[in-house]
């Protein structure tokens, strides 16, 4: 287009764009206990702590991996 957009414009369409796209994933989370209880096992997979096991004198660190 060949004209100059405002600033105040962009900003705003910005602004509706985030809020438009990013609101129903947050009410999904919000509403649907099954996807909360999913988002929340796959992330306790991701950040659970390592395990450190000793095998006939032999310390060994297990790290997790994602198991999905």
């Amino acid at each position: 287009m060949q004209f100059i957009k405002p600033e105040w414009l962009i900003i705003i369409s910005q602004f509706a764009w985030f809020h438009v796209h990013g609101f129903p994933p947050i009410i999904y989370l919000f509403l649907n206990k099954t996807i909360r209880e999913d988002c929340r096992l796959f992330f306790f997979k991701i950040f659970k702590s390592n395990k450190v096991n000793q095998v006939n004198g032999v310390t060994i660190l297990v790290k997790p991996g994602i198991i999905i």
